[in-house]
């Protein structure tokens, strides 16, 4: 008996079908949607579900970094210096850094600052430190500005370790005749100290505006060009000096960190001294400006220094105007007792370092 060939189980085909099953594509175009979901290019950092993410919100140096343990890290290789991972204060990205700003008090907290062969990096930041400003004085007549807190940038070197982070606190304005208070020192630990602003100048109370990171401005009922508070080197000036010619005198401005205070002539108080810009934050921003002098009468009375500096007071205005808060900038003199001197701004802090440090 004959045997027969069952032919419709056999599978045939040609070169250019099987050219058209394209196993190859698929693989690809699947491998390639899993890279895409573990690697992220991009100038935010992105969710966790992401495992390396590259950095390219600096464009001519974009850095590698993986996600690990719940934060994202350096990635280390032979072209790499190290990682430095930190926290603390409120923190932001821009342009390549990693940024903690501080409005009050806390800490800075370092807890990797890795070599890639020695365990010993010790990671370079940059910091801006401002101490509390200055209030402005109080008398019956006519008062100095406060001086603006002391204002150091730079950069340090830090290691694993807890940063005590101390935002100095402004000086308090009074209404019984007298200087305004001084305010309060910043700091970065024992690294960056910075020197609280001069309290604004009486006229009942030795005249000469406190002495500080800026100085105060020198109230009015003195003899004509009275020095005003002295500043500390590289963080703040002078305040301005007084003017005083049959009751029709103006006080000194508080000194900001960018320019002495200034003098006061007849019936116009000095304006207090400029403040200083910086762009840290990853915007450009001035502060530590001094406080405006007070004016006896119907007269000009100072303008707050760029960067917070409070108004001074006069007649028609009694009440003088305070620092703007974190920015370390002087207080305005006030005219009345009744009406207490401008109180001074607070201090701020903030500190910024590359994501590969």
């Amino acid at each position: 008996m004959g045997r027969t060939r069952d032919t419709s189980k056999i599978f045939t085909t040609t070169a250019n079908s099987i050219a058209n099953i394209d196993l190859t594509s698929a693989i690809v175009t699947a491998s390639t949607a899993a890279v895409n979901r573990a690697v992220t290019i991009s100038s935010a950092s992105p969710s966790n579900l992401t495992r390396i993410w590259i950095d390219n919100s600096a464009s001519a140096a974009p850095t590698f970094n993986t996600y690990i343990g719940g934060a994202w890290r350096g990635v280390r290789g032979s072209n790499l210096r190290g990682y430095f991972t930190a926290t603390g204060g409120t923190v932001s990205t821009s342009g390549g850094y990693r940024i903690h700003t501080f409005d009050s008090t806390s800490n800075f907290i370092v807890s990797e600052a890795s070599d890639v062969t020695a365990n010993a990096f010790a990671g370079t930041v940059e910091y801006l430190v401002i101490a509390g400003g200055g209030a402005g004085g109080n008398n019956q007549y006519y008062t100095g500005g406060g001086g603006a807190g002391g204002y150091r940038p730079g950069s340090v070197s830090v290691s694993a370790q807890n940063y005590a982070i101390t935002v100095g606190a402004g000086g308090a304005g009074n209404s019984g005749g007298s200087n305004g208070a001084n305010g309060s020192d910043s700091s970065i630990g024992s690294l960056i100290i910075s020197i609280a602003g001069g309290g604004g100048g009486s006229a009942t109370t030795g005249n000469a505006g406190g002495s500080g990171g800026g100085g105060g401005g020198v109230g009015g009922d003195t003899s004509v060009g009275a020095a005003g508070g002295s500043g500390t080197a590289s963080q703040g000036n002078a305040g301005g000096t007084a003017w005083n010619q049959s009751g029709a005198g103006g006080s000194g401005g508080g000194g900001g960190a960018g320019a002495v205070g200034g003098n006061g002539s007849v019936n116009v108080g000095g304006n207090g001294g400029a403040g200083l810009s910086s762009s840290i934050t990853g915007s450009s921003i001035t502060r530590a400006g001094g406080g405006g002098g007070g004016v006896y009468v119907n007269g000009s009375a100072g303008s707050g220094g760029s960067g917070g500096g409070g108004s001074g007071g006069k007649t028609s205005n009694f009440g003088a105007g305070a620092g703007t808060a974190n920015t370390g900038s002087g207080g305005g003199g006030a005219r009345e007792p009744g009406y207490a001197g401008g109180n001074g701004g607070s201090g701020f802090v903030v500190i910024r370092y590359t994501t590969i440090a």
